[in-house]
């Protein structure tokens, strides 16, 4: 549980950061295409987009594993393999070709590999499966201000989602010990 809520936090975290990215491509470049709308379209296709997105993570992760050990393997040291490992998956980002700022998105996506490689290297392969789920899922919120709208629900359901498994996984963590250091009576 604890690999869990570490890749949950990390996933919200690196989501966050491409988040933040996206938004100044938008007030720079102007409005791309909304992600998600296929979970949108009823209760099938958004349990049909979890269960993608799971499948997602657990292939990039290991994906992602073999490339770094046969990467290991072939330049004996960790953080050449995983610069080159960085460079490799980011070269496969479809979107870096059309891509109107593409220094800054080179950038970012060898930020983002760096440290799910990173992840993989020091933490496991669970953290760096909960990390692509996390970012997968919560890329394909589409809400905006009008909560009212078709694809709301899908989103609001996708939010909770992710917060019920952050959630239990802290639970599961924690298990029952004193959080605040308390002496017991």
């Amino acid at each position: 549980a604890s690999d869990v809520l570490i890749g949950a936090a990390i996933g919200a975290a690196l989501i966050t950061l491409l988040l933040l990215h996206d938004a100044f491509q938008v007030s720079q470049f102007g409005m791309g295409t909304m992600n998600g709308l296929y979970a949108a379209s009823g209760t099938r296709f958004w349990i049909t987009s979890l269960l993608a997105r799971l499948g997602d993570g657990v292939t990039t992760g290991i994906v992602i594993f073999f490339a770094i050990f046969g990467l290991r393997m072939l330049l004996r040291r960790d953080w050449i393999a995983a610069l080159a490992g960085a460079v490799i998956f980011t070269s496969q980002q479809s979107d870096l070709v059309n891509a109107v700022n593409w220094q800054v998105n080179v950038i970012v996506y060898l930020l983002v590999y760096a440290i799910i490689i990173f992840l993989i290297l020091r933490m496991g392969l669970v953290v760096t499966i909960a990390t692509v789920f996390m970012i997968n899922t919560l890329g394909t919120i589409s809400v905006g201000s009008d909560w009212t709208m078709w694809y709301a629900p899908a989103a609001f359901a996708t939010m909770i989602l992710c917060i019920a498994i952050a959630l239990w996984a802290f639970l599961r963590t924690v298990d029952g010990r004193d959080l605040l250091g308390r002496a017991s009576i």
